[in-house]
């Protein structure tokens, strides 16, 4: 293993690994002192089948294989004189994985960008639940994507609802 990454005082020339989980991929890249690129990965996340088109459904567990997939794509270019820094994650946002008792996921995750959002967020308002949430957290963030997938997956998944003991 050449990678003594994060261990100190290791004498190499530094590099710096990225990582972005997107909504239908994860991409990594290495980067040395000035910038430029020492290789990179991509590893494509699949969508859940049997579902209609516009729904956009991930299951969670496999977001940690395709980053490690992604990450030793992206390390295997690097050469070996090279000696990794610091690491650096950004990720989609506002997408909760409902976990069970185990601290399993308990159903697919719903992406912030499924087609019947809209409509789940429409009835949160005219119900004036948003409104009493921003209310009493102050954050215009706990009223975005949050409530909306929350509604949708208690509405569309009911029985993997009752199982959810942690978000």
């Amino acid at each position: 293993d050449h990678w003594p990454a994060l261990r100190g005082n290791v004498i190499g020339m530094d590099c710096y690994l990225g990582i972005d989980l997107g909504t239908s991929s994860v991409k990594a890249a290495v980067f040395d002192a000035e910038g430029v690129c020492l290789g990179s990965g991509r590893a494509d996340i699949d969508k859940l089948n049997g579902f209609a088109p516009d729904r956009h459904l991930h299951d969670p567990r496999q977001w940690w294989d395709k980053t490690v997939s992604a990450v030793q794509e992206a390390l295997a270019q690097v050469k070996p004189n090279y000696v990794l820094r610091s690491i650096a994650c950004c990720g989609f946002h506002h997408v909760p994985v409902f976990l069970d008792a185990k601290g399993e996921p308990a159903m697919p995750v719903l992406m912030m960008h499924d087609a019947e959002l809209p409509a789940f967020r429409e009835k949160l308002q005219e119900d004036g639940r948003l409104e009493k949430l921003h209310t009493a957290t102050h954050s215009l963030v706990s009223s975005a994507h949050l409530p909306s997938i929350t509604e949708a997956v208690c509405t569309l998944f009911p029985q993997q609802w009752a199982q959810v003991r942690h978000v």
